[in-house]
């Protein structure tokens, strides 16, 4: 028994120092709760074997999965929160780090159902943090810049053809008949009296 993390002064019995259970209020849609206070410092009975207990944590994961797997983003969480321990143990002079363990593999059960599945994916994600970041977490893709339309062909000006100069030929007078009737009585009475004229001069030569 353990003192319940958020009742103080109360007991609680436990399977495993963390729970992993969905919500959707993270990116991972996941988050770990833990079980008992001070997990680090407690020893919880979670493998089914004593031994194990004592040098190892458990985590428990909320749900039936003897047909489901954890989603991706799922993994990743367990894996990041793993990658810590991880890390300390290296630090620490344990060059292996963790080794995750089924329960299967330590106690007679058919824990942790299919997830047993996602064992080697859950270790690939705590040693390649960036390459699973990159799958699990893609960054949000550029916008495709609109094309900027391609500019309206404007006609040609077809030039105005100059028209050619009309030529007005030049308008020769014409008499009308009266005028051609006076230029003839015209012409005679000239005649008749250059006849006197000369008929004068006879005369009086």
């Amino acid at each position: 028994m353990h003192e319940h993390p958020g009742r103080p002064g109360q007991l609680t019995y436990s399977q495993a120092q963390f729970a992993g259970s969905p919500d959707s209020s993270n990116k991972y849609n996941y988050k770990l709760t833990d079980l008992i206070k001070n997990p680090w410092g407690n020893v919880a009975w979670h493998a089914g074997n004593w031994a194990i207990n004592l040098q190892s944590c458990g985590l428990e994961n909320c749900g039936n999965y003897s047909n489901a797997l954890l989603e991706s983003r799922q993994l990743m969480c367990i894996a990041d929160f793993l990658r810590g321990i991880d890390n300390e143990l290296v630090a620490g002079g344990y060059p292996n780090g963790i080794e995750v363990l089924l329960h299967q593999e330590i106690y007679a059960t058919a824990c942790p159902g299919r997830i047993k599945e996602q064992r080697d994916t859950i270790v690939d994600m705590i040693n390649n943090p960036a390459k699973w970041n990159a799958i699990v977490f893609p960054p949000a893709p550029k916008p495709i810049p609109t094309p900027v339309p391609a500019p309206v062909p404007q006609p040609v000006p077809v030039p105005t053809p100059t028209p050619p100069p009309v030529v007005v030929p030049p308008v020769t007078p014409q008499d009308s008949p009266l005028d051609k009737e006076n230029n003839i009585l015209l012409k005679t009475i000239l005649g008749i009296v250059n006849w006197i004229k000369d008929l004068l001069g006879r005369i009086f030569k």
